[in-house]
């Protein structure tokens, strides 16, 4: 980003995160977000289909536990991190970094080994299909 922003680099495909103080302040101009929506964040700018562009990219984060954490324990580490995406504050902060949070029905300890299996990490236990 420091490069872009001095000028020794014309061009970068980066993360929202990275590249909002900047764009919010006119420093750098975004083209488009690789999101499949727009980014609150910078409502101005289209989304890379939007823009003529067949891309998508998406950045991801999550939490994982150790193989062989008690279930109750995934259970109160599910609810404590869903609880905190949906505290207002958090969104807020979430949003502001050009970041989006996943929706409630898809924020399931479920939902997201199924979205890591499927093919976004390769590294699996296959004897007991954790991850």
């Amino acid at each position: 980003m420091s490069n872009l922003v001095g000028g020794y680099v014309d061009y970068s495909c980066d993360a929202a995160v990275s590249a909002s103080q900047y764009v919010v302040s006119g420093t750098l101009r975004a083209y488009a977000v690789s999101a499949n929506e727009r980014l609150a964040e910078f409502p101005d700018v289209p989304t890379a289909v939007e823009a003529g562009i067949n891309w998508r990219m998406s950045i991801w984060n999550g939490l994982f536990a150790p193989k062989g954490t008690p279930k109750d324990v995934m259970e109160k580490l599910a609810a404590a991190l869903d609880k905190a995406q949906d505290d207002p504050a958090v969104r807020k902060r979430i949003g502001g970094l050009g970041k989006t949070l996943p929706a409630k029905d898809e924020r399931t300890p479920a939902k997201f080994t199924a979205f890591v299996i499927g093919g976004r990490i390769v590294d699996t236990h296959p004897e007991s299909g954790e991850c």
